[in-house]
C-alpha cells in the first residue's frame, strides 16, 4: 500500500482510519468488535420497528441479485440443502414434508 500523504506531509483521512482501526484490533481483539456491534444491534432494534429487517434484508438481497444473478440464489439454497442433508440426514427432510403435509390438510378443511 502505498503512503497517502497530503502535500504538507500529513496522512489523509482514510490512512488515518486505517491506522486507528488496526491499533484498535491489535489492543482489544475481535471480541471488541462483537461486543459493540451487538450493542448497536440493539440500540436499532429499540429505534426502528420489525419491517425495519424486512426492507433491509430485501434491500440487501436485490444488490445480489443485481451483482450475481438468480443462479447464485439457486447455488446458495442447493449448496445449504446439500450441507443439512449431511448434518441432519434424511429423516429430517421427511419430517419437515410430513409436517408441511399435514398443515396443508388443516388449511385446506378450515
Amino acid at each position: 500500500m502505498t503512503d497517502e500523504r497530503t502535500v504538507e506531509g500529513e496522512i489523509s483521512v482514510r490512512e488515518a482510519g486505517r491506522r486507528g482501526g488496526t491499533k484498535t484490533r491489535d489492543r482489544h481483539g475481535r471480541e471488541h468488535y462483537v461486543t459493540i456491534g451487538r450493542a448497536g444491534g440493539e440500540v436499532v432494534k429499540t429505534r426502528q420497528d420489525s419491517d425495519f429487517y424486512r426492507r433491509m434484508g430485501e434491500k440487501g438481497g436485490k444488490a445480489i441479485l443485481e451483482k450475481h444473478g438468480k443462479e447464485y440464489f439457486t447455488a446458495m439454497g442447493r449448496k445449504g440443502g446439500e450441507k443439512m442433508l449431511r448434518e441432519r440426514g434424511h429423516e429430517y427432510f421427511a419430517a419437515i414434508g410430513r409436517l408441511s403435509a399435514l398443515k396443508r390438510r388443516q388449511q385446506e378443511e378450515a
